[in-house]
């Protein structure tokens, strides 16, 4: 469902008060071609992109209506996730969903970042039971739920708590 959380995230990163963190990590971007979203892509904050589903895919994988590669997680996602926790003081995940559920290289990049110093802030997709279930055991972690309602309001929430 597209409730906009993603844009909260982009809310979030441009607060005068974050322009001294170093931000790494990624966001999912659509493809769109001809008005139409075609597939989806990881880009990483200096906006190099790597395609990860797509209708015309070369992949026998299929989400929805969408060809999937999974290495783009374990190849791509993971060392972008790798080398912001080296280098960021903000780590953006944006988004998980149920497709990273298969690819193990990028899960326990995942759980680095979780269990690193740096600060993470992300997105996930309520059906990816999978990732819900890694956050658990990490009690300096919030969760948040955004609807209709309160999605105006949650970047300044979410700044709320980062300050603390």
């Amino acid at each position: 469902m597209r409730i906009g959380k993603s844009t909260i995230i982009k809310r979030i990163l441009s607060q005068k008060s974050l322009d001294r963190f170093v931000i790494g990590g990624y966001f999912t971007m659509p493809i769109v071609e001809n008005h139409q979203i075609v597939g989806y892509a990881i880009r990483d904050m200096n906006g190099m992109s790597y395609n990860f589903a797509h209708i015309k895919l070369d992949s026998d994988m299929m989400f929805d209506k969408y060809r999937i590669d999974v290495s783009a997680f374990d190849d791509c996602a993971a060392a972008i996730l790798n080398q912001s926790i080296k280098e960021s003081d903000l780590i953006v995940i944006d988004e998980i969903g149920v497709i990273e559920k298969d690819a193990a290289i990028f899960k326990q990049t995942l759980s680095l970042c979780l269990n690193s110093d740096v600060l993470c802030i992300g997105v996930f997709q309520q059906r990816a039971s999978w990732f819900k279930e890694m956050i658990a055991i990490h009690e300096d972690t919030l969760i948040w739920g955004v609807t209709e309602k309160n999605r105006s309001l949650m970047h300044e929430y979410i700044l709320q708590e980062m300050k603390k």
